[in-house]
């Protein structure tokens, strides 16, 4: 939610009815101010997601027209604010860039890929299940790419198909941002014998 205040100032030396419109907010009102007064109001205004465009100057822009007569006299004036809306966004992505097939003792290589994917810096968690659970701080900017290639060798125990899961957890205000990626591939276990 952003709250704007509207103020508005009879310089003149009459009374007058101003007709005073919010295009942002869609209200229209005839608001009496006296000769040197000053009147100021508080407008309240929830912030829709769609608001949001990446890379734009102004998300939001709110603007009042006044309209003011006085006999023959007319004035038009209007005031305007730019709101930047920060969005925090991030993409997760695992893939497996190797050639399997992959038995036991066999090298998987992982690419893991961090997009920052909105408008403000963030400070994340990057989590590697199958490499030991290890919790790295990661500090990415806006609309930064980071990408890690990651090797590891099967050890037999992991299950078939063998998963691995990535978990990257970021907070921005009273956004938090929890993201999973996951990338498998069946393990397989070749096996002959003879007997005679």
């Amino acid at each position: 939610t952003v709250v704007f205040n509207v103020t508005l100032i009879n310089c003149g030396d009459v009374d007058m009815d101003v007709n005073m419109s919010d295009v942002l907010l869609g209200n229209e009102t005839v608001v009496h101010i006296a000769a040197g007064d000053t009147k100021s109001w508080l407008t309240a205004y929830v912030i829709p997601v769609t608001a949001y465009v990446l890379g734009a100057p102004c998300d939001i822009e709110n603007v009042v027209n006044v309209n003011a007569t006085y006999g023959s006299w007319f004035n038009h004036d209007y005031a305007s604010v730019c709101v930047d809306v920060e969005n925090p966004c991030l993409q997760l992505e695992k893939t497996i860039t190797s050639t399997g097939p992959y038995r036991v003792g066999d090298t998987i290589t992982y690419n893991v890929t961090l997009v920052n994917c909105g408008d403000v810096d963030l400070d994340t968690v990057l989590n590697d299940a199958l490499l030991g659970n290890a919790s790295v701080p990661v500090f990415i900017e806006a609309g930064e790419t980071l990408t890690w290639i990651v090797d590891y060798v099967v050890q037999g125990t992991e299950g078939n198909p063998l998963c691995n899961v990535v978990t990257v957890n970021a907070t921005y205000g009273s956004a938090d941002l929890d993201l999973q990626a996951e990338a498998c591939t069946p393990v397989v276990a070749p096996c002959m014998y003879v007997e005679k």
